[in-house]
């Protein structure tokens, strides 16, 4: 990111992320979000940062997630909607569908993953303040492996490199542009109204169909996981976007 406007909200939008979130090195993690703590059973991001990995990795899935880890952080290969085995904090086991990329933080590797449900357990955990991680949550959204598109005041403040393909747009820095100039002009008025729902139902996921342009004016109908959360004294609106026409 690289406008003042916008310095800081890393944190809060990796936060605010509807779908699991976690950066890990290879032996262990090092950041979650409120989402992941909910799949997992955890309290509070601090309860998960520092554990190692294979304290949530079902025993079965041990031997899979080594070779996992080993082509991220050694062959530098990213892999989408993967079922994984996992345990929650409480030994629950569960099965997760998970998207991970590996990125470069201060000439260290790290990996982050997204993470869904397949089948879940338990009810939503209470939010609670995470703890800050910087900088490393800035670059750890823009390798997110799926498109994360966040705005503020009405203007693009996250737009990751997911998101900017997505949109034909990979080279385009998106930050500070008008949020509805993303949509296409028949979805805009709907988009206003959208928005005003997730103001009213601030932290819950809401899933709302967008209808956007790429570049050279093709019509992209996408589905976005979206959610609302108070940023300092006006909110940040995130949305993990997929292509609906896949």
């Amino acid at each position: 990111m690289n406008s003042e406007a916008t310095t800081g909200i890393s944190d809060a939008v990796f936060d605010a992320l509807p779908i699991g979130g976690l950066i890990h090195a290879p032996d262990r993690i090092i950041a979650a979000n409120q989402a992941a703590c909910e799949l997992l059973g955890s309290p509070y991001p601090a309860a998960l940062e520092g554990r190692p990995l294979t304290d949530v990795i079902h025993p079965d899935g041990h031997e899979a997630g080594e070779a996992r880890r080993s082509l991220l952080f050694e062959r530098d290969q990213d892999f989408a909607a993967v079922p994984v085995r996992m345990v929650t904090t409480l030994g629950a086991p569960f099965t997760l569908t998970v998207s991970a990329a590996s990125f470069i933080h201060e000439e260290t590797r790290y990996a982050v993953v997204a993470a869904g449900a397949a089948d879940r357990l338990g009810d939503k955990m209470p939010r609670r303040q995470p703890r800050a991680a910087g900088p490393l949550r800035e670059t750890a959204l823009e390798a997110f492996p799926l498109p994360v598109i966040a705005v503020t005041q009405r203007r693009v403040a996250v737009a990751n490199a997911a998101a900017r393909a997505l949109l034909g747009r990979p080279s385009d820095d998106l930050i500070g542009e008008e949020a509805l100039e993303l949509l296409h002009p028949d979805a805009r008025d709907a988009m206003e109204e959208r928005t005003e729902s997730l103001r009213k139902f601030a932290g819950a996921s809401i899933r709302i169909p967008l209808k956007s342009m790429t570049a050279e004016g093709r019509d992209l109908h996408l589905s976005s996981l979206a959610s609302h959360i108070p940023y300092r004294d006006h909110g940040v609106f995130t949305f993990v976007v997929t292509d609906a026409s896949l």
